[in-house]
């Protein structure tokens, strides 16, 4: 046993890397207690541990569990003193030996993230020549100084944002010498500070659920390694595959949007209702980019079984045409160049959009479990575009922009289905979640499509009422976790009873005269009359 452990169920389960970093770091530096915050699953928590009785405490549930250390590691007898000879605040530590004749003395110490700079360390007296001593390394901020400068500068030509990449790249010009890992710890203390505005792909933090869940994951049918993953007969998984089909039939372009109407409808709007409608676009606009990145990079190699990655596939593919038709309604409404340049790089330059990419982000570390995951990214598609599409739908309700309203009802009931296959694929793993962690990772979702929809982008901009857009959105949660086979969270009803036009069929309307239930003729094995059906029908 090299780490520590924690007991859950009866049974003693590894912290993930960065908790026993953590508890390492605390428990080897003398401390007797330790806090720390986490974001655990999407919501942060408060954790204390007590090395003498061996326990930690949520303090945000007041639940408690034992713990133990690694085997045979030994704590001191307290914690390692500064020159004044008060108690180093636990942080990271670096191993340094007992120089001869230091017991009970102050040291200096190289700080290893400046260099020619030291800090000083007081010896215990009981410590002998030799032995080795784990210090807490103080942060110096010194390296930050000259970065704060160019944000100054870049403060006076209204150019403070900077990308992650930006920043690295910022760090290394002005130190030189400093490694990746180096680079990176600053990164974190810049972000910390609020120096800069970025979106820093950190990944959600690994918990003891995450490892164990990865080390049962090996063995799922799903998941583990199948030679027969290139050749999609025969069927194995029907269900799978008829959803696949359904995509399929599904299936629609972006030439199919017709945007004649809707540029004087876009003029008719408020100053307000475009600022609204323009954020919702950008982020539809980056969080397409965000899905597919997911699926390519990671879900569409993992899930081993052909019929899913059939589906992954094609979602690809209309992730792309979702992307191109937001691009289109962009170019359509937005005619200032830097205005347009400032939608399609919403990520760097809206906050509100910013805090929404962020929680999908952190989601696409395969250092969490596939379950974890592929719940997370049911939540993105499931809640995180909940309150923008019943924006949209507001506005159809009102009569206006009938291009945005239309391809909202096609790209809504895509999403849709993404999220159902989500369920389906997680209702088939052999290893579930426990509810507690799948209710985190839902109620993360939840917190950050409302503080999108009715705080930072509120929705009473185009005259709807933000509270019941916050129920509404509880509602599509508590859904999404019956459709996952968990409890619901809210108990929320539906406060917009002309939100059941969304579903996956479409309902067809009078005010286009087309109709969102598109669906490729003959696909899905209709009779003669479903293939008669006529886009372009008089009502």
């Amino acid at each position: 046993m090299s780490t520590f452990q924690v007991q859950l169920g009866g049974h003693w389960r590894d912290y993930g890397k960065k908790e026993d970093k953590q508890l390492k770091t605390a428990y080897m530096s003398g401390q007797q207690t330790a806090r720390f915050k986490m974001h655990i699953n999407g919501k942060k928590e408060k954790y204390e541990v007590n090395f003498k009785k061996m326990s930690q405490e949520n303090l945000v549930s007041g639940g408690t569990r034992e713990i133990r250390p690694p085997y045979r590691m030994q704590a001191p007898s307290g914690p390692v003193r500064d020159a004044n000879d008060k108690p180093m605040e636990p942080g990271p530590t670096i191993c340094i030996k007992v120089p001869e004749g230091a017991a009970g003395s102050v040291i200096q110490v190289p700080h290893p993230k400046a260099k020619g700079k030291f800090f000083e360390v007081k010896v215990p007296a009981g410590a002998k020549a030799g032995q080795a001593m784990l210090v807490p390394v103080p942060s110096w901020e010194g390296r930050l100084d000259p970065v704060r400068e160019q944000f100054r500068k870049w403060d006076k030509d209204d150019k403070g944002f900077i990308s992650f990449g930006e920043l690295a790249e910022l760090i290394a010009q002005l130190n030189p010498d400093l490694g990746r890992s180096e680079i990176n710890d600053l990164i974190l203390q810049v972000d910390k500070n609020q120096d800069y505005k970025a979106l820093a792909a950190v990944p959600a933090p690994v918990s003891a659920v995450s490892a164990e869940m990865k080390r049962l994951e090996k063995e799922d049918p799903l998941l583990k390694s199948n030679p027969r993953r290139w050749v999609l007969l025969p069927i194995q998984y029907s269900a799978v595959f008829e959803m696949y089909k359904k995509h399929e039939a599904s299936f629609w372009t972006a030439e199919e949007i017709d945007l004649a109407s809707d540029t004087k409808d876009w003029e008719a709007l408020t100053e307000k209702e475009r600022h609204f409608v323009s954020h919702v676009l950008a982020f539809f606009a980056a969080s397409d980019g965000i899905v597919l990145e997911n699926l390519s990079t990671n879900f569409a190699s993992e899930v081993q079984i052909p019929e899913a990655r059939a589906f992954y596939g094609f979602q690809m593919a209309m992730e792309n045409i979702h992307s191109e038709t937001y691009s289109l309604l962009i170019e359509q409404y937005i005619k200032d160049p830097v205005e347009k340049d400032k939608v399609f790089n919403a990520i760097a330059t809206m906050p509100a959009v910013q805090e929404k990419a962020k929680w999908a982000v952190q989601w696409m570390s395969t250092e969490c479990s596939f379950a974890e995951r592929i719940v997370a990214f049911a939540a993105v598609e499931g809640v995180l575009f909940s309150g923008s599409f019943c924006a949209i739908y507001w506005l159809k309700k009102r009569g206006l922009m009938p291009g945005l309203c239309f391809s909202n009802e096609l790209i809504s009931r895509d999403e849709g289905l993404h999220a159902d296959f989500a369920c389906l694929l997680y209702n088939m793993l052999q290893n579930k979640l426990p509810e507690e962690v799948v209710h985190d990772i839902i109620r993360g979702a939840v917190d950050t499509e409302r503080k999108f929809i009715c705080e930072a982008l509120p929705c009473d901009l185009i005259g709807m009422n933000a509270d019941l857009m916050a129920t509404y959105i509880e509602f599509v949660a508590d859904r999404l976790l019956c459709a996952l086979g968990h409890s619901k969270l809210f108990n929320a009803s539906n406060p917009f009873d002309w939100m059941e036009l969304i579903s996956l069929q479409g309902k067809t309307n009078f005010f286009e005269k087309r109709v969102g239930e598109y669906q490729k003729a003959g696909v899905m094995g209709g009779g003669e009359q479903e293939q008669r059906f006529s886009l372009d029908a008089d009502f």
